[in-house]
């Protein structure tokens, strides 16, 4: 059963996570944030307390921007929440993973984002790497960021579930 109630409790103890991490974690080559206006192609800015974290190493291109290695292919999953803010509010994550090297090569997350905006600073994510291919949870304000990344943004190397039991698929 699901208590929503609690759905802050601590589930593990934060002592052991730290210890985890520093055992098995390595720190970001980059930390910044992406500039970009409506979804398009964004622009790296380092950026001390940023919110997205790179695990990647960033080509520089002649007009003074950054680049992923144009031959690496990226997944990138996308965790939704309404982002509402405050201490108690869960983040919307978006986690970026490289097929070419299979490591985790980016990660951002925020609080106080609404799933439309999410979306759009999502697919300006996944263009910059390579035009990554998008999954995201589907329920609750996943709807809300799904329509703004398909119908508004027409961001389309979407993860699409199937059924095998839908007749006419």
């Amino acid at each position: 059963d699901i208590d929503y109630a609690a759905s802050s409790w601590k589930v593990m103890d934060a002592k052991e996570i730290e210890r985890i991490v520093k055992t098995h974690c390595r720190p970001p080559l980059a930390v910044g944030e992406f500039m970009h206006e409506n979804g398009r192609v964004p622009v790296w800015f380092d950026m001390e307390g940023g919110r997205v974290r790179l695990w990647e190493n960033l080509i520089p291109t002649a007009d003074g921007g950054f680049m992923v290695p144009v031959e690496n292919k990226y997944t990138a999953g996308f965790d939704i929440s309404m982002g509402k803010g405050g201490e108690e509010s869960s983040q919307s994550v978006a986690s970026v993973w490289s097929l070419t090297t299979n490591t985790k090569v980016a990660q951002f997350n925020v609080r106080d984002m609404n799933p439309a905006d999410f979306a759009e600073y999502g697919v300006a994510i996944c263009r910059f790497f390579n035009n990554a291919y998008m999954c995201y949870e589907v329920n609750g304000p996943g709807n809300i960021f799904g329509k703004r990344v398909i119908t508004d943004l027409h961001y389309t190397n979407v993860f699409h579930r199937t059924s095998e039991n839908k007749i006419g698929r």
